[in-house]
């Protein structure tokens, strides 16, 4: 295991097999279980974390996010993720994990030949299967073909993981666009340049050529579940069919839009 910090928040876990033997594939937008020993609890632990990065036979990448702890009334303080404070504190470099082959059913097909338009929105660490749909899409022989819209929300300048990644990624390739929301921009972010808007995500602000609204484009939502929610229903607003909008559904419960 290697581990590459990503934000203040968000650090990248490369996960490549200890027989160096060729790791199964997946599509773009899959999670795998990691499983781990927790002390605390006793016993072993799994937690689903979405893949980010494309498909590769060397390693599985995971880019997780540091849940902070929340104090009880009583002035203990709980750990809403357990893993993922013991994979930021407690797992280094060299560690084991176990971890399942991969699946879901939230994932972009990149067998399938198309050049409808692919609009990508994310809010938080929501944005870790949409770099995996990107890194995909643009390492296709025929990627210029197909246009992709990144539209991304983050909390704070600090918290955002991959900024300059898709930045410099947008730059190499013509047929990318990013709109990025921030609601707390640090004092030497540029407004044009490494964000566009100082709020939570608003699609009524975002250039609606960028949504190719009149298209048959395809969405891709994650973020919080009210995140979700939003987003997609502004999109059915706009005339956006269900068929297509995937969300990805973190946690269990149901959500219906």
């Amino acid at each position: 295991m290697n581990k590459v910090r990503e934000s203040s928040e968000v650090t990248s876990f490369y996960l490549s097999p200890v027989d160096s033997k060729s790791l199964p594939s997946f599509k773009p937008g899959q999670y795998i279980s990691v499983q781990t020993s927790v002390p605390a609890l006793k016993y072993m632990q799994s937690r689903q974390y979405s893949l980010s990065d494309a498909p590769n036979p060397r390693y599985y990448r995971i880019s997780v996010k540091k849940e902070p702890g929340i104090k009880g009334s009583d002035g203990e303080e709980y750990h809403p993720a357990y893993i993922s404070n013991l994979l930021h504190d407690e797992r280094n470099i060299g560690d084991v994990l176990q971890v399942s082959h991969p699946y879901g059913e939230f994932y972009l097909d990149p067998e399938e030949r198309s050049d409808t338009p692919i609009v990508l929105l994310s809010a938080g660490v929501g944005l870790t299967p949409m770099v995996s749909i990107l890194n995909t899409l643009v390492q296709k022989p025929d990627s210029s073909r197909r246009s992709i819209s990144w539209v991304h929300a983050t909390r704070s300048t600090e918290a955002q993981a991959f900024g300059k990644y898709i930045q410099d990624t947008a730059k190499e390739h013509h047929n990318i666009s990013t709109t990025v929301f921030n609601k707390n921009p640090a004092p030497q972010s540029v407004k044009g340049v490494d964000y566009d808007f100082q709020s939570r995500m608003d699609l009524e602000v975002v250039d609606k050529e960028r949504l190719y609204l009149d298209s048959q484009a395809i969405y891709y939502i994650c973020g919080p579940s009210s995140f979700m929610t939003d987003v997609a229903e502004k999109l059915k607003g706009y005339g956006v069919a269900h068929d297509r909008i995937n969300l990805e559904i973190f946690g269990t419960g149901m959500l219906t839009v």
